[in-house]
């Protein structure tokens, strides 16, 4: 069983301040040769502003029994000794994530534990006392670290005036459980002479759930454990299927050669099945009576058959990881070594990374849908990563 802490990042996004602000202006002309704008003309719209300069209180912005993540591992195998240098093995792997911690964004079951209802035509919302709510505040953050799936009991200034007041919302209303499962079987070798180091293995596996883990790279958020994986119930629909490190088929094989004492030759070889790829759209929240498109955008498992999300007949749900999948990738490295007997501990090397320069897609973009205009994305399934290219390092070491 592993508990993991919970990232640096994660406290100072949840007790920072954060403010952003987004304006759009015309161009006056365009500069043909790089493409870019050469001059800023009239605003468009007003300015979008996020989030507050006020630093939240800290007693906030976690649920206050909020639990660990952890995960249970459990791993059975053998190893046979065939011969004095080789030796076969085989072992099963099944990992499964127990606990979460990610953050909920959604406000509304945090209003009505409160006992506040929305007015629409004060647009706002009020007590029974006629008190309206002041959010976001400083003891009012919108999102909140919570255990996916689990009841989360948040602190709340809802007047700010100071007074912190404990709701307990059912997970139920928030979000499901985080789920997540990694089961693998996997065939090694082992090699060994006076001159030959040679190690390999192959591995069948699936990586399945509803959350990738602490990041979420299939559209590229890499703030830990602050994902938009859990911010709204609306975001978690169908999205329990094969992870984005769902890779199902991977060989690998190392070694090394010892020409002599002094000259030695090494090499890596790494060829793996692509990860699946999904069909993010955008989540209509007016369907039948006018476009209007969720504040996340691009970012739901629904596509629509004919590329344009506000016709609701064609809008269908795509399930994680059921768009397809990325190519089968091959990287070979090669490495040569020199370690003279006339000064030990001294070393020379010379590695060359992805020796036949092989340039598989690595990632695509998997947002379909342009969010603004729900028509489809001319950039869906557009690389957005390759392999690295062909590289060459020199390397000179000395071990005392």
């Amino acid at each position: 069983r592993y508990y993991i802490p919970v990232a640096t990042n994660s406290s100072i996004r949840a007790t920072g301040s954060e403010y952003s602000e987004s304006n759009w202006f015309y161009v006056t002309g365009w500069d043909n040769a790089t493409g870019l704008p050469t001059g800023q003309g009239a605003k468009i719209g007003p300015t979008l502003a996020n989030g507050s300069t006020a630093a939240p209180n800290p007693a906030s912005v976690a649920s206050t029994n909020l639990s660990p993540m952890y995960q249970d591992e459990f791993i059975l195998g053998m190893q046979k000794q065939l011969t004095e240098g080789f030796s076969l093995g085989a072992r099963a792997v099944f990992r499964d994530l127990k606990a979460a911690i990610d953050d909920n964004c959604d406000y509304v079951p945090v209003m009505e534990a409160g006992g506040f209802s929305y007015d629409g035509d004060q647009h706002g919302w009020f007590n029974a006392a006629g008190q309206q709510a002041v959010l976001p505040s400083e003891g009012f953050p919108y999102c909140r670290m919570f255990n996916p799936g689990e009841d989360a009991i948040f602190a709340t200034d809802y007047l700010n005036n100071g007074t912190l007041t404990e709701v307990t919302i059912p997970g139920e209303l928030l979000s499901p459980k985080a789920k997540r499962t990694y089961q693998a079987l996997e065939i090694f070798f082992d090699y060994n002479t006076d001159k030959l180091f040679l190690q390999g293995n192959y591995t069948f596996a699936k990586s399945k759930g509803n959350t990738e883990g602490g990041v979420k790279s299939d559209i590229g958020q890499g703030d830990t454990n602050v994902t938009q994986d859990f911010d709204y119930l609306a975001l978690t629909v169908d999205t329990y299927g094969y992870l984005p490190n769902d890779r199902r088929h991977s060989l690998k094989l190392f070694g090394n050669y010892e020409f002599t004492d002094e000259w030695s030759m090494g090499f890596n070889a790494l060829i793996q099945s692509g990860r699946p790829l999904n069909c993010l759209g955008v989540l209509d929240l007016n369907p039948g009576a006018g476009y209007s498109p969720h504040p996340y955008g691009s970012s739901f498992m629904r596509c629509s058959t004919t590329g344009d999300a506000t016709n609701d007949s064609t809008v269908v749900a795509r399930p994680r990881g059921t768009a397809g999948r990325l190519p089968w990738t091959q990287q070979y490295d090669l490495n040569v070594a020199y370690a003279p007997n006339w000064a030990k501990g001294l070393q020379f090397k010379v590695d060359v990374f992805n020796v036949f320069n092989k340039q598989k897609v690595t990632s695509v973009n998997e947002q379909a849908e342009v969010a603004a205009t729900g028509v489809a994305s001319n950039v869906y399934l557009l690389p957005a990563s390759f392999q690295a290219p062909r590289s060459v390092r020199f390397m000179v070491q000395y071990d005392f």
